[in-house]
C-alpha cells in the first residue's frame, strides 16, 4: 500500500524528470504499423480501464510472458485459468508496460490489439467471409511486423462443433512465423477439451497456468482497490471489511474464483451503500446484509438459525416417526456443519441415508428442507433411476447450447436441499461427478460454466442392503450401521472411499407394527383434512378395521409407501363412492 500509493505521492517527480519523459509514448508511434484497414475495423487497443492498476502476486507470470514473447519463433502465449483469476488484467497490465516502454527494448514498439471475433461473426453469416476477414487481419499483422494479437476464449475458434468456428489453419499459417505474435486465453476444461487434442494449434503456444490467488494476495488486492472505491463512493472501508469480503466471497460467490469474486462483492456492496446512504462506513455487517439480500442465503448464524439448530431433533421427530437413532445422528451432524468453520469449498452438509424403501428417508429430506428453509420448494429432487445412460447425463448436466436440468434448478434454488433418490441406480460416471461436488462444492456443466453447490445440503438415499437388514431382523438379530456398511463394502456395492466422502452415513430401521399403526392413523387424519376441505365432510375409520387392513395387506418390503396404497385402495375408494352417490351431505361423518 505504501509503495503503490503513499511513496509516489510524497516523491512526486517533475514533468521534465528523465524517467517521466521516457514514459511518454513518442509522437506517431502508431504509424509504425503501416496501413491496416481490417485491423482498424475489427481490433481494439488492449489497455487497462484504470491507469493506476497494480498487479499483486503475478510477478512470475509476467516474467514468463515477457520471456515467451521474446522468442524468435512460436512466440505465442496461452493463458489458461478460470474466469476471474485475472487473465485479462495480466494482458492489460503487460500491454500498458509495453505502451510506456517498461519492457525489453525488443517489445517497446509493439501494438497489442484484441481481435473482436464476435464483431467479425456478426458482419456475415457466411463462414468463408468470416475466415477471409480473419485471414486479412493476420496478413496485415504479418506485414506490419510489430503487432501482438489477443484472442480471448481461443477454444471457441479452433473447433468445428456446433456454436464454434475453426480458425486452426489461419493460426497455424501465421503464428509459426516471427512476424506475428498471439496472446490467447482459455479455461482449463476447455483447453483439455478443444485445444490440447488439436495438435496444429497446441504446438504453437506456450501455456502459462493462471491459478487463483491466495487469500493473503486477495486481501492485498482489495486493500489496493479499496482506496479507489473510497474515493469513488465517498466511503471509508476498514481493514476488517476487506478480510470479511474475501472470506465471504470464497464461501458464497462460488461461480468466480479469487480475486474477481471478492472484487465484485466489495464494489457492489460499496455501490449499494452509497445509494442507500445509510452510513459512510462500509462494515462487515453491510457485506453480510448485501449478500443475504442478493442470494437469499443466510451468511451468519443468526438467532433464528440457532433456534432451529437447537430444536432440530425435536422438529424432525414431529415429522418422522420411530427413527430416533437416525434423527439424532442427522441433527448432530447438521449442527456441527452449520456451527463449525472450514467448509469454504464444500457444501453445507452431505449425507447418505441407507435403509429399506418406505421407512422415511425421502420424508426426512423433505422435513429438513421445510424446517431449515421454510418451504418444500427448497427441495431439488432427482430420481437417479432416470439417469442411467450417457444421454441422461447430458440431459442433466447440459451441453454447449443447453445448461441442463441440474444447472437450471440450482440457479433457481441456490440455498436448499439437493436430494439424490436411489443413488445406487445412477450411471457410474454420474456418481463420480456428484462425488466431486461433495469434495469441491461445485460442478462444471456441459457449457463449461462452474455451478456453485456450496449452499446446498446434499442428501443421497439408497435401498442397497435392504435384503441384508430384513435377513438379520428375520432371525431376531439386531443390526448396526457399521455392520451394514461392511456388508455393502464386501459385496462391492459401495467403496470405502465413496462412503467416507459423506459427513454422515445414517441407517433407517424397518418400521415396527406399532409404528405402522401410528403412520396409518396419521394418513387417515390427513385424508380427513383433504375430504373436509373439499366437501365439508369428516371421515372416521374404526381402529379394528384399520388394524385388520394392515394385517391382511401390509408388506414390510414396501414400508409406508405400501401402507398409503392400501388406504387409497381400501378406504379412499369407499369414501369416493359415498360422495358421488350423495350419501354424505355437508356436515356429516362417513363411518368406515
Amino acid at each position: 500500500w505504501y509503495l503503490n500509493i503513499v511513496e509516489p505521492a510524497l516523491q512526486k517527480k517533475s514533468w521534465y524528470d528523465r524517467e517521466k519523459l521516457f514514459s511518454i509514448p513518442p509522437i506517431a508511434r502508431d504509424w509504425t504499423a503501416g496501413y491496416t484497414p481490417t485491423m482498424d475495423q475489427f481490433c481494439q487497443l488492449e489497455m487497462p480501464t484504470s491507469y493506476d492498476v497494480h498487479i499483486i502476486g503475478r510477478q512470475d507470470e509476467l516474467s514468463q510472458m515477457e520471456h515467451t514473447l521474446l522468442k524468435t519463433n512460436n512466440a505465442n502465449l496461452l493463458l489458461v485459468g478460470l474466469e476471474g483469476t485475472g487473465r485479462e488484467t495480466l494482458i492489460q497490465f503487460f500491454s500498458q508496460k509495453i505502451y510506456y516502454g517498461q519492457t525489453h527494448s525488443l517489445l517497446a514498439y509493439k501494438r497489442v490489439l484484441t481481435i473482436d471475433i464476435q464483431k467479425i461473426l456478426s458482419v456475415s453469416t457466411d463462414q468463408t467471409v468470416r475466415l477471409t476477414t480473419l485471414g486479412d487481419i493476420f496478413a496485415e499483422a504479418h506485414e506490419a511486423g510489430n503487432v501482438i494479437l489477443v484472442i480471448h476464449d481461443l477454444d471457441q475458434y479452433v473447433s468445428s462443433i456446433e456454436g464454434h468456428i475453426d480458425c486452426s489453419d489461419i493460426l497455424a499459417k501465421y503464428a509459426t512465423s516471427n512476424q506475428v505474435t498471439i496472446i490467447a486465453t482459455s479455461t482449463p476444461e476447455s483447453y483439455q477439451k478443444y485445444i490440447y487434442p488439436n495438435k496444429k494449434v497446441y504446438e504453437i503456444f506456450t501455456k502459462i497456468n493462471i491459478e487463483p490467488v491466495s487469500v493473503d494476495q486477495a486481501i492485498s488486492i482489495l486493500l489496493d482497490l479499496s482506496l479507489r472505491l473510497e474515493k469513488k463512493y465517498q466511503l471509508t472501508i476498514p481493514y476488517e471489511t476487506i478480510v470479511e469480503t474475501v472470506f465471504k466471497a470464497q464461501q458464497f460467490v462460488g461461480a468466480l474464483p479469487l480475486p474477481e469474486s471478492a472484487v465484485n462483492l466489495l464494489d457492489e456492496a460499496a455501490s449499494t451503500l452509497s445509494i442507500d446512504k445509510q452510513s459512510n462506513i462500509l462494515t462487515p455487517e453491510h457485506i453480510d446484509t448485501y449478500l443475504e439480500q442478493k442470494l437469499h442465503v443466510p451468511t451468519r448464524v443468526t438467532n433464528q438459525l440457532k433456534q432451529k439448530l437447537l430444536t432440530l431433533e425435536k422438529s424432525l421427530s414431529q415429522h418422522i416417526i420411530d427413527q430416533p437413532v437416525a434423527i439424532k445422528s442427522l441433527s448432530s451432524a447438521l449442527k456441527n456443519a452449520f456451527v463449525s468453520g472450514g467448509r469454504l469449498n464444500k457444501s453445507l452438509a452431505t449425507f447418505l441415508f441407507l435403509g429399506p424403501t418406505g421407512v422415511g428417508k425421502t420424508e426426512t429430506a423433505k422435513a429438513v428442507s421445510k424446517i431449515f428453509f421454510g418451504t418444500d420448494r427448497s427441495l431439488i429432487r432427482l430420481d437417479m433411476p432416470n439417469f442411467q445412460t450417457s444421454q441422461d447425463i447430458v440431459r442433466l448436466l447440459g451441453n454447449a447450447t443447453d445448461p441442463g436440468i441440474l444447472t437450471e434448478q440450482i440457479l433457481e434454488t441456490p440455498y436448499g436441499v439437493l436430494l439424490l433418490d436411489e443413488i445406487e441406480k445412477a450411471n457410474h460416471d454420474l456418481l463420480n461427478i456428484f462425488l466431486s461436488v461433495i469434495d469441491e462444492g461445485y460442478f462444471t456443466n456441459g457449457r463449461g460454466d462452474r455451478v456453485d453447490c456450496k449452499n446446498l445440503i446434499i442428501i443421497a438415499t439408497s435401498n442397497a442392503g435392504a435384503d441384508f437388514i430384513f435377513q438379520r431382523l428375520g432371525s431376531n438379530q439386531s443390526i448396526t450401521t457399521d455392520e451394514l456398511l461392511n456388508e455393502l463394502i464386501q459385496k462391492n456395492i459401495y467403496s470405502p472411499e465413496f462412503l467416507n466422502r459423506f459427513d454422515g452415513v445414517i441407517m433407517f430401521q424397518p418400521l415396527s407394527p406399532i409404528t405402522i399403526a401410528t403412520i396409518a392413523k396419521k394418513l387417515i387424519a390427513n385424508l380427513d383434512e383433504e375430504v373436509f376441505a373439499a366437501h365439508q365432510v369428516h371421515i372416521a375409520v374404526q381402529e379394528q378395521i384399520l388394524s385388520d387392513l394392515i394385517t391382511k395387506n401390509y408388506n414390510p418390503q414396501f414400508g409406508a409407501r405400501g401402507l398409503k396404497r392400501i388406504i387409497d385402495f381400501e378406504i379412499k375408494e369407499k369414501i369416493s363412492s359415498k360422495l358421488l352417490s350423495d350419501e354424505a351431505p355437508k356436515g356429516s361423518v362417513i363411518n368406515i
